[in-house]
C-alpha cells in the first residue's frame, strides 16, 4: 500500500508538472527551512533591488533560484521514496550548490546599490550556513562519527558541535516576519549579540564587519567572524599574522567538511543499517537470506523480532542479495574515488594551499579504506583457517 501510494504521487508530478505539487506541511528540517529562506531573500533582490545592473550577480542569482526550485522537485520526491527514519537521504537528493556557492561568494558587491548589498551579504550568510549544516547532518548519518574519519581531519576540531546549531537556530528566528532581517542584525546574532569583540588571536579590540570567506569577508580590510560546526566561533583584527591564522583554521575545517562528505558518501551505497539507517565501516549481512544488513547486535535483534523474522527466506531473490565485504569494499573505493575527484575539480582554481590541503584530505580517505580492505582479507583468512580445521 505504501509502495502504491509512492507511485501515484511520483506520477502526478510526471504528468501534471512540478509547478502543480500537492499540498505539503512547511519544513521541518533546519537545511529545509535554510533553503526556504535563501528562496525569500533572492526573490526580494528580484522584486526591490537592481541586481540586473550587475550582469555576473543577476546570471548566478537566476541560476540560483533554477536550482533551487529543481532541489524542490528532488527533495519533495525523495521524501516520499526513502524511509523516514532517514532523512539524509531525503535531504541529500537536493542540488549541489557548491560551486556556485564558491563563485558567487567572493563577488565584489561595491557596485551594488547598498540596498542589493545588504541582501546579497544576507543571501550568502544564510547560503553558508546551509554547506555547514549539510556537514553536520551529514556527520551525524554515520554510527560512530570520531572513528569513521581519520584522526587527522579531526586536528583542531572539538568532539562537540558547539554552538553553531543554535545560533543558525537564532537566524532562522530572525525570519519570522515578513521582512528579510538586515545583514548586521544576522551578523551580531552570529557573534552572539554584538558585533564589539576580542581578536581570538591577539586579543585585541575590533568590530565586526563580516563573515569569514563570505563578501567583504574574503579581502583583508575586513574584520570577520567565522561561525563553524565542531569549532569555537573565531574573530579577526584582519592584521597579517591573525589573519593568517585564521585562515589556516578555515582550511582545516575545509578538509574535516571534504573528509566527512567522502566518507559519507564512501559508505552510503553499501554499509547502511537496515534498522538504524546509520553508515558503518562494519556491517554484517543476515546469515541466511543475505538481504539486509546491520551496524550491530542489537540492531539485528530489534530488526528481527520486530520484522525481519516474517520475511527472511534462505532462497531470496537473488536481486536482493547484498553483495560481501569485498563488494562493500570495492563500491566504497569507487565512490570514494569519484566524490574526491569532484572535489578537486571544484577546488582547481582555488590557491595552492586549499589544493594540497584536498589533496592531503584524499590521500587520507584512501589510506583508511586500504586499512578496512586489509582488516577485511585478514578476518576472511583467519575464517578459512578456521573452517579448514
Amino acid at each position: 500500500m505504501v509502495h502504491k501510494k509512492q507511485c501515484k504521487m511520483l506520477a502526478f508530478v510526471k504528468d501534471n508538472g512540478s509547478d502543480d505539487l500537492p499540498t505539503v506541511e512547511a519544513p521541518d528540517d533546519t537545511m529545509e527551512i535554510l533553503k526556504s529562506l535563501m528562496q525569500k531573500t533572492s526573490s526580494k533582490l528580484f522584486s526591490i533591488g537592481n541586481i540586473s545592473a550587475d550582469p555576473m550577480a543577476h546570471h548566478s542569482l537566476t541560476k540560483l533560484w533554477k536550482d533551487m526550485k529543481e532541489s524542490a522537485e528532488l527533495t519533495w520526491c525523495a521524501k516520499w521514496i526513502f524511509p523516514k527514519e532517514d532523512p539524509l537521504l531525503a535531504n541529500l537528493a537536493f542540488v549541489d550548490f557548491r560551486e556556485l556557492y564558491g563563485n558567487t561568494r567572493q563577488h565584489k558587491t561595491r557596485r551594488m546599490r547598498s540596498a542589493d548589498q545588504d541582501l546579497w551579504s544576507t543571501l550568502h550568510l544564510v547560503w553558508g550556513r546551509l554547506q555547514d549544516c549539510t556537514a553536520v547532518a551529514q556527520l551525524n548519518s554515520l554510527k560512530e562519527p570520531q572513528n569513521a574519519l581519520s584522526k587527522e581531519l579531526w586536528t583542531g576540531l572539538q568532539e562537540e558541535v558547539g554552538v553553531f546549531p543554535v545560533r543558525v537556530a537564532e537566524v532562522i528566528q530572525a525570519f519570522s516576519g515578513d521582512e528579510v532581517p538586515s545583514f548586521k542584525s544576522l551578523l551580531e546574532i552570529i557573534c552572539g549579540g554584538t558585533l564589539a569583540q576580542k581578536c581570538s588571536f591577539c586579543d585585541a579590540s575590533m568590530t565586526v564587519t563580516a563573515v569569514a570567506g563570505e563578501g567583504e569577508g574574503c579581502y583583508q580590510s575586513s574584520t570577520p567572524v567565522a561561525l563553524l560546526p565542531h569549532m569555537a566561533p573565531m574573530f579577526s583584527c584582519g592584521h597579517g599574522n591573525c589573519a593568517a591564522q585564521m585562515q589556516d583554521k578555515l582550511v582545516a575545517h575545509g578538509k574535516w567538511k571534504v573528509g566527512v562528505c567522502a566518507t559519507v558518501e564512501k559508505l552510503r551505497s553499501a554499509s547502511r543499517c537496515d534498522y538504524c539507517f546509520k553508515l558503518s565501516e562494519k556491517v554484517h549481512r543476515c546469515s541466511k537470506c543475505l538481504t539486509k544488513s546491520w551496524c550491530s547486535r542489537e540492531c539485528q535483534q530489534k530488526d528481527w523480532y520486530e520484522k525481519h523474522n516474517e520475511f527472511c527466506n534462505k532462497d531470496a531473490d537473488q536481486r536482493k542479495v547484498r553483495g560481501g565485504a569485498q563488494v562493500r569494499i570495492e563500491t566504497a573505493m569507487k565512490s570514494l574515488e569519484e566524490v574526491l575527484e569532484n572535489n578537486m575539480m571544484l577546488n582547481k582554481d582555488k590557491p595552492m594551499v586549499v589544493q594540497n590541503a584536498m589533496s592531503g584530505v584524499k590521500k587520507l580517505c584512501e589510506k583508511k579504506v586500504r586499512k578496512s580492505k586489509t582488516a577485511t582479507k585478514v578476518q576472511a583468512n583467519s575464517n578459512d583457517g578456521a573452517q579448514q580445521k
